[in-house]
């Protein structure tokens, strides 16, 4: 099995996992020839299958594993690995997370992690890989959960992204380091990051990436009520003081629903 030559330590890959199966390993292999850097996993409470079987497998390619004994959700479960990263890797500039069930593309991964160390801006831009919601690969509960996602963010928070819950990000240290205090244990954590980068004056450079679903995104672990209303707390906690919220509500489906009406059109007219 081949092994991880790390010859750069600029940039980070980082690995939250629950409970993975073989697509984490095949992640890896095929990361191997073309990433050299160093990739840490955060094991998130899995299995005991999943301990035995699929992190050996990972960690005898070269890959750190930073285990936490129970479930304590992506957001905790990314922190830790910030907080791993910032102590173990002294010269990274960043790191890149990305999820663990193959649903982003080897090419992606390295341009992300390209963008944020080629980078003029000052400070250094949260890079994120956002989905094409137009491409008819997408489910359409994808779309439209993300197209109403993203319009209550622009009008209630004012920060303007394509694709909110993309996993696919590039994060610079010195904005890792104050996600240590931003709030979040599990998906509601990549909503207030996109909040925190307005409130620390931290840029967002975007990149298109490839619109992967395996087995219509059988492996992920959101769900759709529990973390949706979590992550619409978040939005309606961050501009309570704004009186328009409930008009910016309604404002962002009646948009989200007239774009996903107007594409479908599009799509069947094809």
């Amino acid at each position: 099995m081949n092994k991880l030559n790390i010859s750069h330590t600029d940039v980070v890959l980082l690995i939250p996992a629950l409970n993975p199966d073989d697509m984490l390993i095949k992640l890896i292999e095929d990361l191997v020839p073309v990433w050299n850097r160093p990739i840490v996993i955060v094991d998130d409470g899995s299995s005991e299958k999943a301990r035995q079987e699929i992190f050996p497998a990972v960690e005898s390619m070269g890959c750190d594993i930073v285990i936490n004994h129970v479930n304590l959700g992506k957001g905790r479960a990314l922190k830790n690995g910030f907080n791993y990263i910032l102590n173990t890797y002294h010269e990274a500039v960043g790191a890149v997370t990305a999820d663990a069930d193959g649903q982003h593309a080897i090419e992606d991964i390295i341009a992300c992690a390209e963008a944020l160390v080629s980078s003029q801006e000052r400070p250094l831009p949260l890079v994120l890989g956002c989905r094409d919601f137009d491409n008819p690969e997408v489910p359409r509960r994808s779309m439209l959960g993300n197209k109403i996602t993203r319009n209550f963010m622009r009008i209630m928070n004012g920060v303007k992204v394509t694709d909110t819950q993309t996993g696919l990000r590039a994060i610079p240290v010195e904005f890792m380091k104050y996600l240590m205090n931003v709030p979040g244990e599990r998906f509601d954590y990549e909503t207030n990051m996109l909040i925190a980068a307005k409130e620390s004056s931290t840029p967002i450079k975007e990149i298109t990436i490839k619109t992967v679903y395996i087995e219509n995104n059988r492996a992920t672990h959101f769900n759709p009520f529990k973390d949706s209303l979590k992550v619409y707390l978040v939005l309606f906690k961050s501009c309570r003081k704004k009186l328009m919220a409930i008009a910016a509500v309604a404002a962002g489906i009646i948009i989200a629903v007239k774009t996903a009406k107007r594409t479908c059109g599009k799509n069947r007219g094809i």
